[in-house]
């Protein structure tokens, strides 16, 4: 019985070692263990470590002894959203395979993510048929297409071809939503005063909005930045 019980605990341990190793960052619980759950049904893939935000997600991949090969990265989260979470992931593993769920998806929102080098976008009210088929495709051909998306948004990201509101300026979109001054963001960012009032009113012209207050409710409604995370 011993012996059996033995070579049934090696065997497990093999099946595991021959799975594709994946990381699951979600800040609702419930998700995460659903997606695990979801995942060990299928085969082929196992979770390695798992984040209830960004942060998290970020300090256990550093300190990971078996470095997963992709990624499920919710967008709405505390602490560190989905999108300042994928900008320093690409930072420091700019070959990490990433895909990304949300509960809303926007033309910006998708095309910013997948044009910043997401792998894949999906809904969170996808069938998980859908995350299974995501993870494969992102696995052996590095991008997953899905029709949420509109093709030809899709193409254009994947073909790398320039946003008309850039990196940097969505990276000042973002910090746009908190309590900082812009001298306070110029500091974030490196860059002086007179290149951030430059983000600032180039987004004015592109958005065509005339205030702060809508710079923020542009990037608050295509979920650069969460209600939650305002300061």
């Amino acid at each position: 019985m011993i012996a059996l019980a033995l070579n049934e605990h090696k065997l497990r341990i093999m099946v595991v070692e021959n799975r594709i190793p994946i990381a699951i960052a979600d800040d609702h619980s419930v998700v995460r263990k659903g997606l695990v759950d979801f995942i060990d049904s299928w085969g082929g893939f196992t979770v390695v470590l798992e984040a209830g935000n960004g942060m998290v997600l970020l300090e256990n991949l550093e300190q990971a002894k078996q470095f997963p090969e992709l990624c499920i990265l919710d967008m709405n989260m505390p602490v560190m959203n989905g999108f300042e979470t994928f900008k320093e992931i690409k930072k420091r593993w700019p070959d990490f395979k990433v895909l990304i769920l949300s509960v809303s998806i926007s033309e910006y929102t998708a095309t910013t993510m997948i044009n910043l080098g997401a792998n894949g976008f999906l809904s969170k009210d996808c069938d998980p048929e859908n995350i299974r088929k995501a993870l494969w495709s992102i696995y052996k051909e590095g991008y997953y297409y899905s029709s949420l998306i509109p093709k030809k948004i899709f193409e254009k990201a994947k073909g790398n071809i320039q946003l008309k509101i850039t990196c940097r300026e969505t990276e000042f979109l973002n910090l746009c939503c908190t309590d900082m001054g812009y001298k306070t963001i110029a500091d974030r960012m490196g860059i002086s005063i007179r290149t951030v009032e430059s983000y600032r009113d180039s987004l004015y012209k592109k958005l065509n909005v005339k205030t702060r207050m809508g710079l923020m409710i542009f990037a608050l409604k295509n979920g650069i930045v969460q209600q939650d995370n305002l300061v």
